[in-house]
């Protein structure tokens, strides 16, 4: 595993206006580039999501099935619409099996872009990198460590927690609701963080950076 020494603060090249930097000089990210990163990277995984959804079973069927059923009820002047986890529809499971997929294939994306590249393709269409915390300068492919943690603490917890609302495990309720929690202040903690971490970023001892050029 490679070691990075970042520069001092004696020797960091100095960016004017720009804001906080990391130890060694390199301008850290503000929250709306990370904001926006992330909107392109579910945009990319969205378009991923219509090659596999298709194959799932009772999704597609049991969708129909409920939307019509739905439509007929509204235009027949029933005040009752029929609920989406009615055991006919068969899409609990449906739901669950593609929730599923999606955290499969996310953790993937994020293990290989981050990786290879030391940022995902969203992160890489802004001019972004993830690097370990106060070495700016670092080289692209990020260490394993770090990349395991940002999969567990920003990918696989949250999703996993969001997820036990769908199943019949006990206080599914309550994690639901707690993963729910630790995503709004995973997300909104790099906005008023000193070194402009995230939660999951202190974990894995990174930041995002937004080099010059």
């Amino acid at each position: 595993m490679p070691v990075y020494r970042g520069s001092t603060s004696l020797d960091a090249p100095s960016y004017v206006g720009v804001g906080p930097v990391t130890a060694d000089g390199v301008p850290l990210v503000g929250w709306w580039w990370r904001v926006l990163a992330a909107i392109l990277d579910g945009l990319l995984l969205g378009i991923v999501a219509i090659a596999y959804v298709p194959l799932i079973p009772n999704l597609m069927s049991g969708f129909q099935a409920y939307m019509q059923d739905a439509m007929n009820a509204a235009t027949s002047g029933s005040g009752v619409l029929p609920l989406i986890t009615d055991p006919q529809y068969h899409l609990q499971s449906a739901l669950l099996t593609m929730s599923l997929i999606e955290m499969a294939v996310a953790c993937v994306y994020v293990a290989l872009t981050l990786s290879l590249g030391g940022a995902t393709l969203g992160q890489m269409a802004c001019g972004l990198r993830v690097v370990p915390v106060d070495v700016g300068k670092a080289p692209r492919r990020l260490p394993a460590y770090p990349v395991l943690m940002r999969i567990i603490f920003y990918t696989l917890l949250p999703t996993a927690l969001s997820l036990a609302s769908e199943t019949t495990i006990a206080y599914a309720g309550m994690l639901a609701t707690v993963g729910m929690l630790y995503t709004i202040l995973n997300v909104l903690w790099a906005a008023w963080d000193p070194k402009r971490q995230c939660i999951h970023d202190k974990i894995a001892r990174t930041q995002m950076v937004r080099p010059a050029g």
